[in-house]
């Protein structure tokens, strides 16, 4: 079990990411600093240092552990595929939004090169990748999602929608965030036509 100072110091990492991942979405990586996380998160910038060496060394952290969240959310199991997908889905994009959670750091093109060469964020992204493949073929073969669709276009096509639900377009509107989601998810798993009347 934890002592007390190790839950407390994996608290401050935690929040250290989390505003890490909240930053990028406002300034970009190139506008991301040291300075400014530490004053994000409140704290000293040498404690910030005394945690990460760097902000890349925070922003592979935070990758790893949106992605180890991710995974763990995909291996519910309960139900048919495409409901475990619509499920993820729905979860991803209030996570990026309501909790504590940052899971939209993995959609931002101008860190993924930073990444690319991290066997740990490699690996684990692999992983998720694959996970979210099998489920999509999964449910092809339910006859819940169209079999001629390449499953890897499905996938880029799912990051693509929970990316939009951070988006500041999202508040602009008469619409509740629920409802966004609502439509994003009912757009994307049941297109356009309109609902059958009952």
């Amino acid at each position: 079990m934890p002592s007390n100072r190790e839950r407390k110091l994996a608290l401050r990492e935690k929040q250290i990411m989390q505003a890490a991942a909240h930053l990028i979405d406002r300034v970009g990586y190139a506008g991301l600093s040291m300075d400014g996380l530490a004053e994000e998160v409140g704290i000293a910038k040498a404690t910030l240092y005394q945690h990460f060496k760097n902000k890349d060394e925070v922003l592979v952290a935070a990758t790893l552990h949106a992605l180890t969240h991710m995974g763990a959310v995909l291996g519910d199991g309960r139900g048919r595929a495409v409901e475990q997908l619509r499920q993820m889905m729905r979860h991803m994009m209030e996570a990026g939004r309501l909790s504590q959670e940052s899971p939209a750091i993995i959609l931002h093109d101008d860190i993924l090169p930073l990444f690319r060469h991290n066997p740990a964020v490699h690996s684990q992204f692999e992983q998720v990748n694959e996970n979210l493949i099998h489920l999509v073929q999964t449910a092809q073969a339910e006859g819940d999602i169209a079999e001629d669709l390449p499953a890897l276009v499905v996938v880029s096509l799912m990051m693509t929608n929970i990316g939009v639900i951070k988006g500041q377009m999202v508040y602009e509107g008469s619409l509740s965030l629920s409802q966004w989601i609502d439509y994003t998810l009912r757009v994307f798993f049941d297109g356009l036509k309109p609902k059958p009347s009952a």
